[in-house]
Parts: C-alpha cells; sequence; structure tokens
C-alpha cells in the first residue's frame, strides 16, 4: 500500500487534538477516587530501546525502517503486558477515552474483527492512555468493554510513557510493525472499513 495513501486516508487529527492530549496528559488534577480505580485504569510502564520521534509527517518518517522500543506494562486487571517482537507483524493502537475519533474508531474496528474474524497474519494490540478522570467517557476500562473491545490492551502511566515512547502525537494513532519489531509506518485519523482492510493486508504483506 502506497504511504502517502495511508496517511492521507486517515486523515490527520487537527491541532485541536493535539491542543487536547497535552492539556489530558497535564492537566489531570481531580486526584483519584479511590485506590482501585487508579490501580485499573493506569499502569506501570517500562521502556527497553530508544524511543522514536514524534511523528511529524507519516510521508516521510524517519522511524519507518527503525525497532520499536519494547513495552512492559499491565492490562486493566493488572496482567502482565508486553508490546514488542514476537515473530508476527503487529498494529498497535493509541486509544484515549475522551477522543471523539477513538469513540468512532473503536467500534467501527471492532465490527470489522467481528464480521471477518480480522487478519490471521497480523496481531492488533492497544493501549489507552491519556487517560484523565475529569474527561468525558471516563474510566477507560469500561468504554472498552461496553464496545466488546476484543483486543489486548495495555494502560498507560500517567505520564504517557508508552504514547511518548511511540512518538505519539494525537489520536487515533496507529503503529504497524513487522515481525522484527521494526516500524512499517505511523499515522493519526480514523479510517474506514475499507481502509481498515488495507492497513492490516499492508502488514500481513510487508510485515
Amino acid at each position: 500500500m502506497n504511504r502517502r495513501v495511508l496517511w492521507w486516508t486517515a486523515g490527520i487529527a487537527g491541532l485541536a487534538a493535539v491542543i487536547a492530549l497535552a492539556v489530558a496528559f497535564l492537566g489531570d488534577g481531580a486526584g483519584p477516587t479511590s485506590t482501585t480505580t487508579v490501580a485499573s485504569e493506569f499502569g506501570t510502564v517500562t521502556v527497553d530501546g530508544l524511543e522514536l520521534p514524534v511523528l511529524v509527517d507519516p510521508a516521510a518518517d524517519p522511524a519507518v525502517g527503525v525497532s520499536a522500543p519494547v513495552l512492559d506494562g499491565q492490562g486493566f486487571d493488572g496482567s502482565p503486558m508486553t508490546i514488542g517482537p514476537n515473530g508476527r507483524p503487529q498494529i498497535v493502537i493509541f486509544l484515549a477515552h475522551w477522543c471523539p475519533h477513538c469513540q468512532r474508531e473503536v467500534p467501527l474496528l471492532q465490527q470489522w474483527i467481528d464480521d471477518t474474524g480480522g487478519n490471521p497474519d497480523v496481531d492488533l494490540v492497544s493501549v489507552a492512555t491519556a487517560s484523565n478522570q475529569t474527561s468525558p467517557n471516563y474510566p477507560p476500562s469500561a468504554w472498552l468493554e461496553r464496545e466488546g473491545w476484543t483486543a489486548p490492551v495495555m494502560a498507560d502511566d500517567r505520564l504517557g510513557t508508552a504514547a511518548t515512547a511511540y512518538g505519539l502525537p494525537a489520536f487515533p494513532y496507529w503503529v504497524g510493525l513487522d515481525s522484527e519489531g521494526k516500524v512499517l509506518f505511523r499515522f493519526t485519523g480514523e479510517l474506514d472499513e475499507a481502509g481498515v482492510e488495507e492497513v492490516f493486508a499492508y502488514v500481513a504483506e510487508n510485515g
């Protein structure tokens, strides 16, 4: 698939999304409502490897061909989870519960998986990041459960360590990795069903 088509099809999220991202990371000042809530919605993330640069231009991305850092963290239930090379191509999607683009993309992507079984040659994993108790649609675990989300979810920490390591600029954020964990592409924005099919096929073919 043509990389220009990838970023153009995705519809790059605007400045408002970037500003909202910054607010989400820096503005979580309400404090936890309970220890249980904090433990389930925010994980502890460690990074092994060099961080990717913040994505600026998907059509000329210096991260393509570079090994993505390995992320070690937890799911919402506290179970250990690693995002890194596993011998299979992967798509990593970063989601924010308050992002309207994510709120539309998640059910569309899940419906495609339910209808087609997804692409058997590509693993889909996700990261719930920029979580903010003062923002709409909190908590992310409840949102994704309502949507019937079946992809494994890593809960990012309050600092957005996982998002920063992958150079996230806005949401939803898609990163394609080959079987060795090297970046195939990065872009932000929503995809329609045809775009989802195309992206997964591209990763399967080139991963």
